[in-house]
């Protein structure tokens, strides 16, 4: 017993731990190549949002985006804006501070009272929930937009949730041998 008071006081006193959440999304047309994939990686402490975007043409003319949930509910909207201007295909990483009101969108920020937190939880939900996408415009005025998912776990994962439970066994095990 002496044992589990002492364990338990060494994790009480350890820093909590910030979780890092991942989502990848495709928006694109099926009738031309136009195609633009996220992939966005948000921690939750640090309000940090990186995102990775692969073109697949030069006719994203019109900017990258987050879009996630209007303050009234009817809509994705603007969120936060990656980039504004053109660029060539290729493969282009943004790291936005959101805890910045300069990372937002005008709008969105607005509509969830002005403040960063708020609309990061607005968009971490949204995010969450399925209702978030990534958004490109071509320059042929024609708005893209891909859901985005969360990732599947890494198969590191799921072999540390088995060493875990292996583990837990072998102790019940011993447990119940003494």
């Amino acid at each position: 017993m002496k044992k589990l008071l002492i364990a338990a006081a060494a994790l009480a006193a350890l820093p909590a731990f910030a979780a890092t959440y991942s989502y990848t999304g495709v928006a694109g047309s099926l009738i031309n190549s136009e195609k633009a994939t996220f992939a966005i990686s948000i921690n939750d402490a640090t309000q940090a949002l990186s995102a990775t975007v692969t073109t697949t043409t030069s006719n994203f003319n019109g900017g990258l985006s987050v879009q996630c949930c209007s303050p009234l509910g009817t809509y994705p909207v603007t969120a936060v804006w990656l980039t504004s201007t053109g660029h060539a295909p290729g493969t282009y990483t943004y790291n936005l501070d959101l805890t910045q009101a300069s990372s937002w969108d005008a709008g969105y920020l607005a509509g969830w009272g002005g403040s960063t937190s708020s609309a990061f939880s607005a968009l971490l939900m949204g995010l969450n929930n399925g209702v978030a996408a990534g958004g490109a415009w071509s320059d042929a005025s024609s708005n893209y937009t891909g859901r985005l998912t969360a990732a599947v776990p890494e198969p590191g994962t799921y072999a540390m949730l088995a060493a875990g439970l292996g583990l837990l066994a072998l102790r019940r095990r011993q447990r119940a041998s003494c």
